[in-house]
């Protein structure tokens, strides 16, 4: 059930990321072209350019909080980076990679909050997002942001088939 709400958000963001974005004129669109990934980014290959995974979103699960009232909650963690696009050091290049990450944390939370429902079973419930780390900086040329987004899903002995128990267990 874990990796199937895993897939799930990923595949909707993928799906929301599809349409072109162009914040500016005569910008080029990096922002539909996001590689998606579930758990971790792979290993970069040897010789592989140090950018060249991003953009990326990461979905991974982080906990899960069930309590006495047939209610079960799980935390989703989705990471974005973004590379700026060039190792120079003015201030275009860190507006523009600061610029993009805020474009991509947007969409993203914009695509999870028009869902909100994911394959009739799991619903959301809050979002929280952050841009940067815990004081908004960002180690150029590297921009990031992160979404955790808390899922009320189905208890295991209500909702889960025999089929689907048996294969859990």
């Amino acid at each position: 059930m874990i990796y199937e709400l895993q897939s799930k958000i990923k595949d909707v963001l993928k799906k929301g990321f599809e349409a072109p974005y162009f914040s500016k004129p005569g910008e080029v669109d990096l922002i539909s072209k996001i590689n998606f990934f579930n758990g971790t980014l792979p290993p970069k290959q040897p010789g592989e350019a140090n950018n060249s995974q991003f953009p990326c979103c990461v979905v991974s699960m982080l906990n899960g909080e069930d309590d006495c009232n047939d209610n079960s909650f799980i935390k989703s963690f989705i990471y974005f980076g973004c590379y700026s696009g060039t190792d120079n050091h003015d201030q275009e290049s860190y507006e523009n990679g600061y610029h993009e990450i805020q474009n991509i944390t947007e969409r993203a939370r914009l695509t999870l909050l028009k869902t909100q429902m994911l394959d009739d079973r799991y619903e959301l419930k809050k979002i929280s997002w952050q841009v940067g780390d815990e004081n908004g900086l960002h180690a150029h040329p590297i921009y990031d942001s992160q979404i955790v987004a808390v899922w009320q899903v189905p208890l295991i002995n209500k909702e889960l088939s025999k089929k689907e128990l048996e294969c859990i267990l």
